[in-house]
């Protein structure tokens, strides 16, 4: 039982070192990161990191991926005059029309509505 618990908890330790490695390589390569590379970078099949990481998660890959991309979409909004045309090719969309409705999806607004508000509250 012991021998088992052991292996166990190596193996879990060593899932959630992958996930850890898997999130790095994401951020760090955000604008053109893709499920398959991702996998490559920690040398996983694509389908079988995608189980692991919701499993570890809680979160799809893909999910992570998007969220990752909106928050650095956000912090641009924000922070910077970029056009959000601009924006949208920094943070890894080929398609304008793909970024609009996925960043809605997330934070509830358009790009441009996001900036906005962000702008009128930033000069209360």
């Amino acid at each position: 039982i012991d021998t088992a618990s052991r292996h166990l908890r190596d193996q879990r330790q060593e899932s959630t070192a992958l996930i850890e490695r898997t999130k790095q390589y994401i951020l760090s390569n955000l604008k053109d990161a893709t499920r398959e590379k991702a996998a490559a970078s920690v040398y996983l099949n694509p389908a079988y990191l995608s189980r692991l990481f919701k499993r570890e998660t809680g979160q799809t890959l893909i999910d992570y991926m998007t969220g990752a991309r909106i928050d650095w979409a956000k912090l641009l909004l924000a922070e910077t005059n970029m056009r959000v045309v601009d924006i949208c090719e920094a943070v890894g969309y080929d398609n304008y029309s793909h970024f609009g409705q996925a960043f809605k999806k997330k934070v509830g607004l358009s790009p441009q509505e996001y900036r906005r508000r962000y702008r009128q509250l930033d000069s209360k």
